[in-house]
């Protein structure tokens, strides 16, 4: 029940953020740019959407590939119905659904070692649409934003992913360190940390094969160019002409925000950033709200077409999802709260 609670609140809230910019907005002017839309790029931006799932349930593939050594299945409908879990659930629990999936249908995948490598795979995004941030931030040149601060995060992220590195590297030195401080801890959660950190490890198996990481960026690298071409288009169809410096401003803003999930899908606070980095470039409120909802519109509907479609035949119930995902939370089985 409380899960539900949960959910609701989030929804109020996203009502709320939506009603407060709808609130702020000339709806004639509103209107009357929505009417001259194109729609045909909308249908090039659905399939783009479909094409950009793809890669990310095959950059999924080659992460636990590299670590398992070999290709588990279901990898592109635990992809999408975990995206259609993160529209309906806050706190990205679509996360730890994926990985529930990807469980149940490879014997020998754990739960936690699924999560690890999409994890590990959602850094690489957050890494290169900080890079996005920086170089269009760089672009517009404008007083108003911080490079320095961009700068530090920047360093933050290669911070954390050269951390990493040397905790997959060094691990064997960490243990003696993790087996004292176990021995202050109760049995049974001692015995729950050690299982799920040899799982996480195993996870991290990934960053000891160059030739996937590599793979894993290079796909990367293609995922922001096909959703970049999706934030162009959506600017076509809306017959706006903007630099190169604000399409990668936006692209890397607008799905940054997804970082902060206070609302299901970060509907409201998406359109907020959304608006705001529009703002720099001249884009009225109007234009930039609807800017916002035609993409996360095409974003919504694409999920909810295939991510709906692998949801009933994978014989999910949302009753029994929301109770199993609140399930793993309470037993620790895995860590949802991720950052990415």
């Amino acid at each position: 029940m409380r899960g539900w609670r949960r959910m609701l609140l989030g929804l109020l809230l996203a009502g709320l953020l939506l009603g407060g910019m709808v609130y702020f907005v000339d709806m004639s002017r509103f209107w009357q740019a929505a009417t001259k839309v194109h729609l045909a790029w909308l249908g090039v931006v659905l399939l783009l959407k479909s094409l950009a799932s793809g890669i990310k349930a095959l950059r999924w593939r080659i992460a636990m590939h590299a670590v398992l050594g070999w290709s588990p299945r279901h990898t592109f409908s635990a992809t999408v119905i975990g995206l259609l879990a993160n529209l309906i659930f806050p706190a990205r629990l679509g996360e730890v659904l994926r990985a529930q999936i990807v469980q149940k249908n490879n014997q020998g995948v754990s739960g936690s070692l699924a999560l690890t490598s999409n994890i590990l795979t959602q850094l690489f995004d957050v890494m290169l649409l900080l890079c996005c941030l920086l170089f269009g931030v760089l672009g517009v040149q404008r007083t108003e934003m911080q490079v320095s601060h961009l700068l530090a995060v920047v360093g933050l992220m290669v911070a954390i992913f050269v951390g990493l590195v040397v905790f997959e590297v060094y691990y064997d030195r960490f243990a003696p360190l993790g087996g004292r401080v176990g021995s202050l801890l109760p049995e049974r959660i001692a015995q729950m940390l050690g299982r799920i950190l040899g799982q996480v490890r195993q996870g991290l198996g990934l960053l000891r094969k160059p030739w996937a990481v590599s793979q894993v960026f290079f796909l990367t690298l293609c995922l922001w160019n096909v959703e970049a071409l999706c934030y162009f288009l959506i600017f076509q169809a809306l017959q706006l002409q903007v630099s190169f410096g604000m399409l990668l401003l936006v692209t890397g803003a607008a799905n940054l925000a997804f970082l902060a999930p206070v609302t299901p899908g970060a509907v409201g606070v998406y359109q907020a950033v959304c608006i705001w980095v529009l703002g720099f470039a001249g884009i009225s409120r109007e234009i930039g709200l609807l800017y916002s909802l035609l993409m996360q519109g095409c974003d919504v509907l694409m999920i909810l077409l295939l991510g709906g479609t692998f949801f009933v035949r994978e014989g999910l119930q949302l009753g029994n999802v929301q109770h199993h995902l609140q399930k793993d939370l309470h037993d620790g089985v895995v860590q949802a709260k991720t950052k990415v």
